[in-house]
């Protein structure tokens, strides 16, 4: 509840609002506390089969199931992560390319405002500038960043160097080239290099120059116009595509890494017991591995929460400020 209430007041989304309030009413926990009653039956059967073996008789089939079945349930919760941190976290998309080829330009195009400065002398931006943008229900950071090219200016330098960096922390990068003149060596090294960003042939108003090649890519480049808006709509879209692949956004996924890696400990556990009872293992290896699950989703659902945990969740909160 504590972890929801947390999200709930950091949230910048829709589906992020409606995310934690969903753990707020403690629907997360309905649906592993539900998981683990059954898993304390299917132990409770086991010991009873090993305590009373000449009065009880047990179904192996029927335990490795019940077991197989609780081990999908954790692998498709453990997968939904990979939405739910989108949900909780946003994606970091970051705007590359050489001097003067509109990156502030498609920054204020997107954001609807003019945030980065635009001339035309190149080398406006020397810092990275951060802004953030609502895409497909997802937050999305959007970093300007300066222009890549070689100089000896120290003041450059330091700009390209914080390029990089930005660029290697982000989700997805836009590598923006001036489409209305033909590439040169410059241009083809940057696809080179970038083979996993997403081109951006911009200044479309003005038309694309013949001369741009980029068959070789996985994905086609965007033509468009950060000055008339042209095809923006597009680039959204594979913003979103990059982001979700071919997954939906659900406020119902899981959300916080403490609750996956606890989930991803259950599941282990429980595939070694599943494992055990395909192998004909006494019944009281099959008992050890399911209490290790039940162990590890009793700190989901709140039953038992180290202290240090505690202190961990409670410190997000800006108490007596």
């Amino acid at each position: 509840q504590a972890e929801a209430v947390a999200d709930l007041v950091s949230a910048t989304t829709d589906h992020g609002l409606r995310s934690a309030f969903f753990q707020l009413r403690g629907g997360l926990r309905s649906r592993f506390k539900a998981l683990v009653s059954q898993l304390r039956q299917t132990k409770a059967l086991i010991e009873a089969d090993l305590d009373f073996s000449e009065d009880v008789s047990i179904d192996s089939g029927v335990i490795q199931r019940q077991l197989a079945e609780a081990v999908a349930l954790l692998e498709s919760q453990i997968k939904s992560y990979q939405t739910g941190k989108l949900i909780r976290t946003g994606c970091r998309v970051t705007l590359c390319g050489k001097p003067n080829v509109g990156k502030s330009s498609l920054m204020n195009a997107l954001l609807g405002q003019d945030r980065a400065i635009v001339a035309e002398s190149s080398g406006t931006t020397r810092d990275t500038i951060e802004e953030s943008i609502e895409i497909g229900g997802v937050r999305v950071v959007l970093t300007d960043t300066a222009g890549l090219r070689e100089t000896g200016d120290p003041v450059e330098l330091e700009g390209t160097r914080r390029s990089s960096i930005a660029v290697a922390g982000s989700d997805t990068v836009l590598l923006v080239m001036d489409g209305s003149q033909d590439p040169n060596e410059e241009d083809l090294k940057l696809l080179r290099t970038m083979r996993e960003a997403v081109v951006i042939l911009n200044k479309a108003d003005l038309g694309i120059a013949e001369s741009w090649d980029v068959s070789s890519r996985d994905a086609s480049p965007i033509a468009l116009s950060a000055l008339t808006g042209q095809n923006l709509d597009i680039l959204r879209d594979r913003i979103q595509t990059e982001m979700l692949g071919s997954h939906e956004i659900g406020y119902e996924a899981i959300t916080n890494e403490r609750h996956v890696i606890a989930l991803d400990q259950a599941r282990a556990a429980l595939k070694m017991a599943s494992d055990a009872v395909s192998r004909g293992e006494p019944g009281e290896v099959v008992s050890f591995e399911i209490d290790g699950g039940l162990t590890a989703l009793a700190d989901v659902v709140g039953e038992t929460t180290a202290q240090d945990i505690l202190d961990t969740i409670f410190g997000q909160f800006c108490i007596g400020k």
